[in-house]
């Protein structure tokens, strides 16, 4: 009986001991892995990415923590991982925009448009400000033929016209300048901070894309900067979300002309 409670006794020792050994010193810790095979392109949210205890020996040099998940949120992988790999900063793409904490919601396009001091209403609009877009409208249809018309009325037909294409777009950037949650609010904010740019990116949703961009192939768009507390009636119902669908208005025309002379 003695010799078996020894054998029992040292078996149980042996195996404190190999447990030990086996064991990792540096302890484990929580690191963000794969909740499935992850392709390039696919995006990290708390969907495809899970936390799992693992040695810190075994660690990946980059390896991402479950606190550090709000800076990888919703950003693209370049590289594939493996369900149950842990996730490093090496897998997900940093572009500039992305590190300034810029991020273009679902069914949004950035566009960029050139600009100038005036346009840009004096170098005033900054990232994160609101603006409307106005076109130049179409001239209005010439009286039939034989009916008697005042000079003023004329002179109407042919005076340059401006119509409303969209209305509070958001600006994502002002030349390489780009919006950061920590920069000061518009009212807030000083006159003249920024530096000179020639070009302003805005957050365009999918449907005034191409009026948009008619407008810029014509050269004839006008921005109008919105006050910080000016929220169009249109959106004022629309809070659940981040940020309100700007409203449309009637297209760009866009007249061809020829050698002939004639519109096409």
């Amino acid at each position: 009986m003695g010799a078996f409670l020894l054998t029992q006794s040292y078996a149980e020792t042996r195996v404190l001991q190999e447990r030990e050994r086996l064991l990792p010193k540096g302890g484990l810790i929580e690191v963000l892995v794969a909740a499935r095979d992850l392709g390039s392109g696919d995006i990290a949210n708390p969907q495809t990415v899970a936390v799992r205890r693992m040695p810190q020996d075994w660690s990946l040099p980059g390896a991402i923590t479950p606190l550090e998940f709000d800076a990888i949120n919703q950003k693209r992988l370049i590289r594939p991982v493996k369900a149950g790999h842990p996730i490093t900063v090496e897998h997900l793409r940093q572009g500039p925009a992305e590190l300034n904490g810029v991020r273009l919601e679902a069914g949004y396009r950035a566009i960029s448009l050139s600009v100038d001091e005036v346009s840009s209403v004096g170098g005033l609009i900054q990232p994160g400000d609101r603006i409307d877009l106005w076109g130049s409208a179409p001239p209005q249809a010439p009286n039939s033929e034989g009916a008697i018309a005042s000079l003023t009325a004329e002179r109407a037909i042919f005076a340059p016209r401006a119509r409303l294409i969209a209305e509070n777009l958001r600006v994502l950037a002002t030349g390489a300048r780009t919006e950061r949650l920590s920069d000061p609010t518009p009212e807030h904010r000083s006159p003249n901070s920024g530096s000179p740019y020639s070009t302003i990116t805005l957050a365009v949703p999918v449907s005034l894309a191409n009026l948009v961009l008619a407008g810029q192939l014509q050269g004839r768009l006008g921005i109008a900067l919105r006050a910080a507390d000016d929220i169009p009636r249109s959106t004022a119902m629309d809070r659940k979300s981040g940020q309100p669908p700007p409203t449309a208005y009637a297209p760009i025309e866009i007249l061809i002309g020829s050698v002939d002379g004639v519109t096409r």
